[in-house]
């Protein structure tokens, strides 16, 4: 695996608009950090405004550019003679996301613990972190099909997010989101580790979904957006 992780960073620097990834990746990730700090220190009495706060959404969503730059490799001619071909699709593109996810998460969990500690009133249930293990999971799940079924897994991820979205707020509404999520009741430490285990989870479901579709082509709509930032 150490190996595999070497390849795939060397492999990035041949990746289709390498720099407009890049500096969109820096761009998400900065923004990202400086609302969840902003949320976790500035703002009186909480941590987390809402379940998926947008400084989270972000820096999730930044874990997703190392793939999309491994999987982009595939239009190359390259990679078409390489014997790494199946694997920037597959086991590559869902290690880099993994570990991208895995990163980002834990800096979410120690960026809102530690606001936990100097917020007057906070507790570690303000968190809200179940929800954010959720969504990367579902990140994960959504970078293995979007570049096989571009317009598809969009519309089923935004589905997914607004059918999400209002649930919370129903339950918001009616009283009953207490704590962490939902009323669960699940506890902050049971929550951290249900998040960590649907990240994995997710990501060799993933590997598994990957494998099933890597002989349908890449979408047309995906490559598009490619070529045109290339163009």
């Amino acid at each position: 695996m150490k190996n595999d992780l070497i390849k795939s960073f060397k492999l990035i620097k041949y990746s289709l608009s390498m720099k407009m990834n890049i500096t969109m990746a820096v761009l998400f990730f900065l923004l990202g950090l400086a609302m969840e700090l902003y949320q976790a220190f500035w703002v009186t009495d909480t941590v987390s405004e809402g379940v998926i706060p947008f400084g989270a959404g972000f820096m999730i969503c930044t874990a997703m550019f190392p793939s999309q730059m491994l999987v982009s490799l595939d239009v190359s001619l390259m990679a078409q003679a390489s014997a790494y071909k199946k694997k920037l699709q597959t086991s590559l593109s869902t290690l880099m996301i993994l570990i991208g996810n895995l990163v980002m998460f834990t800096l979410i969990l120690i960026i809102r613990m530690i606001g936990v500690a100097v917020t007057p009133g906070a507790t570690l249930e303000m968190m809200h972190i179940l929800p954010v293990g959720i969504f990367s999971a579902l990140i994960i799940l959504y970078s293995g099909i979007v570049y096989k079924f571009f317009i598809m897994s969009i519309i089923v991820l935004y589905a997914i997010l607004a059918g999400f979205g209002g649930y919370i707020g129903y339950m918001t509404g009616s009283g009953q989101l207490v704590g962490g999520y939902g009323g669960l009741g699940l506890g902050t430490a049971a929550d951290i580790i249900l998040s960590y285990v649907l990240i994995f989870v997710a990501a060799g479901i993933g590997y598994l979904i990957s494998l099933a579709v890597y002989k349908f082509p890449l979408s047309r709509y995906a490559f598009r957006c490619y070529r045109g930032a290339d163009s």
